[in-house]
């Protein structure tokens, strides 16, 4: 397909129509492509310059006799893309991912404190996040001493409660979260989301053991989430995500204003920004889930392990996806060779050498 007149292969006669559609079809790939950072500076650009350079193109598309490819009635795709676009751009607060120093940071904090304070018990979700990909309503509350309950009137907490984890060893043998194990032999941890967004209540996903990063070990951090509700007393149908208030001496439950905070305050001392907007913008509890979701992109995974792993039924993930300092790393066309030749691009290596997390186990 010509790049100058993409609806007419060259040296082939095609139908007008026919020559549309793929013209249209042609355009559309092409607005996926530079909507998601595939293009020559690896930015994520606004919609309206987006629309800027299909407007470029359409103009010379149509000076070639072809219908104007940003006809809604021609073409669906790209006008719909474009109408998603703006629906984005519209996005109040687009959070981004963690970075590395910050997840090193949640670490950190949780090092000097106690057990079941705020900072041990943000860093035990965030660790088990990085692999689940919480949706908020799932692990946090908006209210410190008030929980959501679960749609169907049974007294249960929406988030996960202590019956939603239950821990395996490597026999697969059932075990029990008696406080007095001091080493189980945990292996695996099987977490049942009661209810999500997508509607697919009950299901159940398997998380294993990372024993090369034991400190980022979601089997691990969810048995601490699990020991922690059992010494803090939390009754079986309220949320597990709670935590020991060091100012009032009382048992609280994970909010929205008090992880917010937190975490900007650990997204301040890592990248060093100062503007409190700025980071008010940047990072919120949604964070978690996009972390989640770019870690896995990093890995270099398939779409297909993304949307199946982190419980999407469709391809919304997509607009998850950040253009990190990981990806312009990758983004390295030193592994790529070129021919002496004729300088044709020839076949690339993959690099993943940058990635210090070990990837799900099937």
């Amino acid at each position: 397909m010509s790049i100058h007149d993409p609806g007419n292969p060259v040296g082939i006669h095609i139908p007008h129509a026919e020559r549309a559609t793929a013209t249209n079809f042609f355009l559309a790939t092409w607005a996926v492509a530079i909507a998601t950072g595939d293009n020559i500076l690896g930015l994520t650009l606004r919609a309206s310059t987006i629309r800027q350079y299909l407007l470029a193109a359409s103009k010379l598309i149509t000076q070639r006799g072809n219908p104007d490819p940003l006809d809604d009635s021609c073409n669906q795709w790209t006008c719909f893309l474009l109408r998603k676009l703006d629906r984005y751009k519209s996005v109040k607060n687009r959070r981004e991912a963690f970075t590395d120093k910050m997840i090193a940071e949640f670490h950190r904090r949780a090092q000097s404190s106690h057990p079941d304070d705020i900072a041990s018990c943000l860093y035990d979700w965030i660790a088990l996040g990085r692999y689940t990909g919480f949706r908020r309503s799932e692990w946090a509350q908006t209210r410190k001493l008030s929980y959501e309950c679960a749609p169907d009137n049974s007294g249960d907490a929406r988030a996960l409660i202590d019956a939603d984890m239950l821990f395996f060893d490597s026999q697969g043998h059932l075990l029990d979260k008696l406080p007095t194990l001091v080493s189980p032999p945990l292996f695996r941890v099987d977490i049942r989301w009661r209810w999500q967004k997508n509607g697919d209540n009950g299901q159940v996903i398997s998380f294993w053991r990372d024993e090369s990063n034991p400190v980022w070990c979601p089997v691990q951090a969810a048995w601490r989430i699990c020991q922690r509700a059992r010494r803090l007393h939390i009754p079986p149908h309220e949320p597990i995500g709670k935590y020991l208030d060091a100012h009032s001496n009382s048992v609280v439950y994970l909010n929205t204003i008090k992880i917010e905070q937190i975490m900007r305050s650990i997204a301040a001392h890592a990248t060093g920004i100062k503007d409190t907007a700025l980071l008010q913008r940047m990072f919120g509890l949604h964070s978690i889930r996009i972390t989640a979701c770019n870690e896995l992109d990093r890995l270099g995974v398939n779409d297909s392990f993304i949307q199946r792993r982190l419980r999407w039924k469709s391809l919304t993930f997509l607009t998850y996806l950040r253009n990190t300092i990981y990806s312009a790393r990758r983004h390295n066309l030193s592994n790529i060779s070129v021919s002496p030749h004729d300088s044709v691009l020839t076949a690339a290596r993959v690099h993943h050498s940058m990635v210090p997390h070990s990837a799900f186990r099937p």
